[in-house]
């Protein structure tokens, strides 16, 4: 008799401690923290700042480095960043020294419906809104010539967005993403010149709309925390 009671008070324990662990995996389910590298972004981003040069930035295939995504259910909320900054100095055979700075900052906050087409793959669909942020400055001067170039972006908007995700274990997966952009844009030029005797400042500013395709060409490492 004792046996007896010793074996359903291990069963009871048993199928407490399971109940447990099953509702705890279920809450891990529903509530998950994702990290996403755009691993190619990443070395494209590393070969401007080596070649000092980030004048073709916005044209890559995706302006984000590093993603957040926060998942609740089949649903998710995402934060993107990414952004670069490159100098360069240019000795001209006349004499001229020609000095350039760069720098570029986009983020994108949005959110993705979630749709689990088999046990490895994912698909997803959403929107961001955007921000971008670009300034570049070009210095050049010999003796008694000095020019100065800046040229400063503002530009706001939203994209809609698929993506695609290939689970390669619990933790690690890999996934493209294609987006369209529509954007309003802020701009502001300056150009100073100023050699004796001759003095010029002039300031423009333009705004306009653009498009930019994002098509899904790089590759992303996701990976769940």
């Amino acid at each position: 008799m004792k046996r007896i009671v010793f074996i359903l008070m291990l069963c009871l324990i048993g199928l407490q401690v399971n109940a447990q662990n099953t509702a705890a995996d279920s809450t891990k389910k529903q509530y998950s923290n994702i990290l996403s590298i755009d691993a190619t972004s990443l070395l494209s981003n590393f070969r401007i700042i080596l070649a000092d040069d980030l004048y073709y930035y916005e044209y890559f295939t995706s302006p984000y480095i590093l993603s957040y995504k926060r998942i609740f259910k089949n649903e998710a909320l995402r934060v993107s960043i990414g952004g670069g900054f490159g100098r360069s100095t240019y000795h001209v055979n006349s004499g001229t020294t020609d000095y350039v700075t760069s720098a570029r900052i986009a983020v994108g906050i949005g959110y993705e419906h979630r749709i689990n087409l088999s046990k490895r793959w994912l698909f997803y669909y959403g929107a961001d809104g955007l921000f971008r942020f670009g300034y570049t400055q070009n210095k050049a001067g010999s003796s008694g010539d000095q020019y100065l170039n800046e040229l400063q972006e503002i530009k706001v908007g939203a994209a809609p967005l698929l993506g695609l995700e290939l689970h390669l274990g619990k933790r690690i997966s890999i996934g493209t993403e294609m987006s369209l952009e529509l954007m309003y844009m802020s701009g502001t030029k300056k150009f100073e010149y100023s050699g004796n005797p001759y003095y010029t400042n002039e300031k423009q500013t333009t705004t306009s709309f653009s498009t930019q395709f994002h098509a899904p060409t790089a590759f992303n490492i996701v990976i769940a925390l």
